[in-house]
């Protein structure tokens, strides 16, 4: 249970632009996990599939501005719920496992 950190958005980059026959690689990954601190996994799928219909409407492949302007477009609820996630975070703590591995050392 938390947000995901830098190395696990960027892995979440890699799966939902590799599902959608994107290379991960043609991107740029550091940007977009900077652009994202406070984004769930959910939200970064989003983010993706808004990008595909604009560069879609735009007749252009996706490209990492596509996503990045997706990303800025976006109140994630981290920010806009921040109460209720720090109530569920303080909720959590010795009731439910991390999902970070990180955050377990």
């Amino acid at each position: 249970m938390d947000l995901p950190l830098e190395e696990e958005r960027a892995e979440i980059f890699r799966i939902h632009l590799a599902k959608r026959h994107r290379q991960p690689a043609e991107f740029d990954l550091p940007a977009l996990v900077a652009a994202s601190p406070e984004f769930s996994g959910a939200e970064i799928e989003e983010a993706i599939i808004s990008a595909l219909y604009d560069a879609f409407y735009a007749k252009q492949e996706l490209a990492t501005a596509h996503v990045f302007a997706a990303l800025s477009q976006t109140v994630p609820l981290a920010r806009t719920m921040v109460e209720k996630v720090s109530e569920q975070r303080n909720w959590a703590i010795g009731r439910a496992r991390n999902a970070s591995v990180a955050r377990l050392t």
